[in-house]
């Protein structure tokens, strides 16, 4: 009996027990509503407001995210307000007294958002005055890489007064004075200004670390428009019979969320860029490797002297090379010595100095170690060569000996060709080969050239090792090729175009004079297949690259424009494009 009562006492305990445990609910849809402005002292376009204590109500619990960089207060107070949460009201306290007369506009940025999912309450904007009227002109804009037109993000964009002031002076402003308004740029680079008087005004954006909002830092990323703008009237945002929020709020479920109609606005665009020093200067000197040393500069170096100021002698073979763009030059040399004295004058600068030309001989280290092998590369791809090309070899160093052909072996499909190539240099430094054969390059057929060990002797007196090269002559099925007809409506004397693949790299570049009556015709020929891209650099300055803008002198970066569409190449696959790509301002 006992025995059967406990088991019916342990049954009902298992079982309460199952009815007590706690199962987390379910859940409904993810909350994405941002929070929403309910009320705020003073209210939007309230005149008069001399209070240094300004509060913003809302429907929830919120929480502030980097509420001194993400909330825009202009004009801008010398000392940051104080920020802090009572309850669902965000209270801003200002640190000094407002200034007489004025309209202030307090953008909130993305700094509130929801306590639990975080969404951000965006686009919201306060505007009062301290005097009898509240300034209604407004102002609004883009800011954009100029490089690659992607939207600028997290990017702050400021006015500075400017009624008869020259442009020259303006210019100089944002490195001497805080703006007289500010305000940031969203996710989409997207900026407004409201608030504003009737005045000229210079723009200005900058992105920075720091809270000066001074101009200090040459490598600070920034725009400028290089004319003055006036402000333009904004018609205030009209609630609809719908609306259940007052009307001194903002409708957050709208796309005027500062209770403006930005939309009718004329858009200013701005271009942003790095700048550069004007100043001449050597960025690195260095021993790159044994017989090879050479020196940088941040510009081209084409008014670059440099002299040796030691005797040497014709076993030394020095031989001067300036890279590609001319902003580094190079020497190769027969290292018999330890170091050289130079001299290196550019501009107002002369300096004097003793350049290492062997490394350091580490300890146990023998002599005969320090020599290294002559390395080159070649034009083969994946063991395919691009139809039309030839062989070609590309040597570290400027090349002074070579051997006869017979000692290279050219196999195609086994077979040895024999006085059928040879190797010969196509560049006035010698550090170029391309393979010469009096035999066709067969499509499918399997090449190889096997170059012996010490065939080609560079200045160093290096020589390279033993190499085989295998390849085919790539079928012309196996590519697509790109026509593109071009005409020019902006002013200038040349255009560089360039072919991008999808991750942005440049596959080829072609540039060109524009013709002034005729489209000007561009081809692309074997390309892989794969998407790319078509873009185009107005080259003011003829120097074959893109160039960044400058401040103090006024110029903007050079203008880039893109293709409209995507090209997808396919193998054996022509795009001609009947449409011609004009490119206008």
């Amino acid at each position: 009996m006992k025995r059967t009562l406990y088991a019916i006492i342990f049954l009902v305990v298992i079982f309460l027990a199952s009815c007590a445990n706690v199962v987390a609910p379910t859940g409904g849809p993810k909350d994405e509503t941002p929070p929403v402005v309910l009320s705020s002292k003073p209210a939007n376009g309230t005149t008069n407001f001399y209070d240094r204590t300004v509060r913003i109500n809302f429907d929830e619990y919120v929480v502030l995210k980097e509420a001194q960089k993400n909330i825009m207060i202009s004009p801008p107070p010398e000392t940051h307000p104080n920020y802090r949460l009572s309850g669902k009201t965000l209270i801003i306290r200002f640190a000094e007294p407002l200034k007489e007369n004025m309209t202030y506009s307090i953008s909130l940025g993305e700094a509130v958002k929801d306590l639990h999912e975080e969404n951000a309450l965006s686009g919201y904007s306060l505007v009062f005055s301290t005097g009898e009227e509240i300034d209604s002109l407004s102002i609004s804009g883009k800011v954009i890489h100029a490089q690659n037109l992607q939207p600028v993000e997290k990017m702050y964009v400021m006015l500075y007064e400017a009624d008869s002031v020259p442009m020259d002076s303006v210019r100089i402003k944002p490195k001497t004075q805080r703006p007289d308004f500010v305000t940031l740029c969203d996710k989409n680079g997207e900026f407004s200004f409201h608030g504003l008087s009737e005045k000229k005004y210079f723009i200005f954006a900058m992105k920075t670390n720091g809270t000066s909002l001074k101009y200090e830092h040459i490598t600070d990323e920034i725009a400028f428009c290089d004319s003055l703008v006036i402000p333009t009237y904004q018609k205030p945002y009209e609630p609809q019979p719908n609306d259940t929020i007052p009307n001194d709020t903002i409708p957050q479920n709208t796309t005027h969320n500062d209770s403006l109609n930005t939309d009718s606005l004329p858009k200013i665009v701005l271009k942003s860029f790095v700048g550069e020093d004007s100043i001449q200067k050597i960025l690195k000197k260095e021993l790159v490797e044994y017989g090879h040393y050479r020196f940088a500069f941040r510009y081209s170096a084409d008014k670059v002297n440099i002299e040796i100021l030691d005797t040497v002698n014709d076993s030394f073979k020095l031989i001067k090379m300036p890279s590609s763009n001319n902003d580094t030059i190079h020497f190769f040399y027969s290292p018999e010595r330890d170091s050289l004295n130079v001299r290196v004058s550019f501009d107002t600068i002369e300096e004097t100095m003793k350049v290492p030309l062997k490394a350091k001989q580490k300890k146990r280290q023998k002599k005969s170690e320090e020599i290294i092998s002559l390395t080159f590369k070649n034009n083969v791809k994946s063991n395919v060569l691009v139809p039309g090309q030839s062989l070609e070899l590309l040597f570290a160093a400027p090349i002074i000996e070579s051997l006869p052909s017979e000692n290279f072996l050219l196999l195609c499909e086994n077979d040895t060709l024999r006085d059928a190539f040879t190797f010969e240099k196509i560049d006035s430094l010698s550090m170029i080969y391309r393979l010469k054969t009096n035999k066709k390059i067969e499509e499918e057929k399997s090449y190889k050239v096997i170059i012996p060990d010490s065939v080609f002797i560079d200045v160093r007196g290096c020589h390279n090792k033993s190499q085989t090269i295998s390849f085919k002559m790539g079928d012309e099925s196996m590519y697509g090729n790109l026509f593109v007809k071009i005409r020019t409506k902006t002013e200038t004397l040349q255009i560089i175009v360039q072919l991008l693949n999808d991750k942005d790299n440049i596959v080829d570049t072609q540039i060109f004079k524009p013709s002034e009556s005729e489209p000007d015709k561009i081809s692309f020929l074997h390309l892989n297949p794969g998407k790319y891209k078509l873009k185009a650099i107005i080259d003011t300055d003829l120097n074959g690259k893109w160039n960044t803008g400058n401040l103090e002198r006024g110029i903007q970066p050079e203008k880039v424009f893109y293709h409209k569409n995507t090209f997808e190449i396919r193998a054996n696959w022509d795009i001609d494009l009947d449409e011609e790509w004009v490119i206008e301002d």
